[in-house]
């Protein structure tokens, strides 16, 4: 995913922008022991080895510039690595619940035939699924969700966990996380890492032929904001997403984001990590993405973004 990195390329980005390592604690790890609360005294239950979570804040623009009748402005990502005595394929579900109104989210069921591990990453032994709750598109509870884990044999284990706050904040007095969008009550609330607008961000895009470059501009106000990233998309009405400058890339990672300044990077087109088949006059809009302070990811050597957020759809001209 692009809000995962190694640790060797966060490396140069901490130098420029990093005071120590990631603060706060990875969102999913359990409150206290007692949460993790089958028999696990039991070899026959599977078992839980760690539950990460994030949340995505996308501008409308996000899902309108495909016309989408639900526009998904909160979305949140769940990860987790699972075993079982009998090994993986012995394992009949995997979902998140939330108990206040008894939602559930699969990441595995055995009952989808061929797709059963269509969330699962093999080459990193997780299983990871975005989601959104299409009940409340623009608020997210921060508590009340657990990970359940059931096997053939009808055992389960669950585990509680809780979604952090942008930049690692504390949660105590927090019940949700809202969006831009949102209209109810904030008093027990904290924004969502900020969504930028070409206008209240000062936004601005260029593509030069003669430099071969993308000369693109803006002012992120958000002081949780710490990283940034583009994606780029094809023409309409389809809006593919074809390419991407990497938050590791050496024109990122010399332009450190800095939160109430301008950021004005030059990016090569040959920076634009394009998918196969595709090419940069292909492009006909973008996103800019932000993170906040990362945490250790937890499946192998790197770091998990808690939050990002996708910009305005910014359209494009290719000279």
């Amino acid at each position: 995913m692009l809000y995962k990195i190694p640790l060797l390329l966060l490396i140069p980005l901490c130098l420029m922008a990093c005071s120590g390592g990631g603060s706060g604690s990875p969102a999913g790890l359990s409150d206290n022991d007692s949460d993790n609360y089958s028999d696990n005294d039991s070899e026959n239950y599977p078992n839980i080895a760690f539950v990460q979570a994030d949340v995505a804040h996308s501008h409308e623009s996000f899902d309108g510039k495909w016309a989408a009748p639900l526009s998904r402005d909160l979305r949140f990502a769940v990860a987790t690595r699972v075993s079982d005595p009998l090994g993986l394929q012995n394992i009949r579900r995997i979902y998140v619940h939330r108990s206040a109104d008894d939602r559930v989210w699969p990441l595995l069921d055995t009952d989808w035939g061929s797709e059963a591990f269509s969330c699962y990453e093999a080459g990193i032994d997780v299983f990871e699924c975005q989601f959104h709750d299409s009940s409340n598109v623009s608020s997210l509870p921060v508590r009340g969700w657990e990970l359940v884990v059931v096997n053939k044999q009808g055992l389960e284990t669950r585990t509680r966990f809780a979604f952090a706050l942008p930049g690692g904040n504390d949660a105590t007095l927090v019940e949700h996380i809202y969006a831009d969008t949102y209209s109810g009550n904030t008093d027990a609330g904290v924004s969502a890492l900020e969504a930028l607008t070409i206008a209240r961000n000062t936004i601005s895009v260029t593509a030069d032929a003669g430099s071969q470059s993308f000369r693109i501009a803006f002012t992120a106000t958000d002081a949780r904001a710490q990283y940034y990233s583009f994606v780029f998309y094809g023409a309409g009405p389809a809006y593919d997403y074809i390419g991407r400058v990497a938050l590791s890339s050496s024109s990122l990672t010399s332009m450190a984001l800095v939160p109430g300044q301008l950021t004005e990077v030059s990016v090569p087109w040959s920076e634009v990590e394009m998918k196969e088949g595709y090419h940069v006059n292909n492009i006909a809009g973008m996103h800019i993405k932000l993170y906040d302070q990362p945490v250790e990811w937890m499946a192998y050597d790197g770091y998990w973004f808690q939050h990002l957020s996708y910009s305005e759809f910014i359209p494009l001209t290719m000279p």
